[in-house]
């Protein structure tokens, strides 16, 4: 079943707006090739503005390899955190989502498109910084709330356990970093007695 462009700006704009009811409807139909080309888009904005104002051409050679290898890491670390997610639910019995699960959060991301004018607005004056900063940190946490919908939405969680999942590769960063500190401890323990 193919999507007209109408129909993908209509999910465009309700993935941003209207997320539980979008998601919902998404969910249904999951497509990898539009999560790969949103993701795609939305990260081409993203990445263009560094280079709007340059004119030579090795700053144009630069953008273009710059900009692949941007395009991959970002796909690569999408592709990662969705696996990530996927690991953890099949520990809670809720795997086999991981499809509907990209392709929502390939959506999530949508918030990202308004930090490049807000990226022109922080370079305008200082109150323009003050704004662009404050609006950046809103956009931030607005991609946080959508990433939670669509781990909700794929695994059909509650809203406290997907924020709980959203959360946890900190508290496993944490716990890593202890672990590693102890581990290194006790090693050298062990060679000093």
């Amino acid at each position: 079943m193919g999507v007209t462009v109408e129909q993908y700006f209509k999910n465009v704009y309700g993935a941003l707006f209207e997320p539980n009811k979008t998601f919902s409807q998404l969910k249904e139909s999951p497509c990898s090739s539009r999560a790969v080309i949103t993701i795609v888009w939305v990260n081409i904005l993203l990445y263009s503005l560094k280079y709007a104002f340059t004119a030579n051409f090795l700053n144009g050679v630069m953008f273009v390899f710059g900009l692949i290898a941007y395009i991959v890491s970002v796909l690569f670390g999408w592709l990662m955190l969705g696996v990530f997610f996927e690991y953890i639910a099949k520990i809670f019995d809720k795997s086999g989502q991981l499809k509907k699960l990209l392709y929502l959060t390939s959506y999530a991301i949508l918030p990202w498109i308004f930090i490049a004018p807000l990226e022109l607005l922080k370079n305008s004056s200082a109150m323009g910084y003050f704004f662009g900063v404050l609006l950046e940190i809103i956009i931030y946490f607005w991609t946080i709330f959508l990433y939670c919908k669509s781990l909700q939405i794929a695994y059909n969680l509650k809203v406290s356990r997907a924020i709980m999942l959203i959360f946890l590769p900190f508290v496993a960063m944490v716990f890593a970093f202890f672990w590693t500190i102890g581990f290194i401890t006790k090693l050298g323990y062990i060679f000093t007695v």
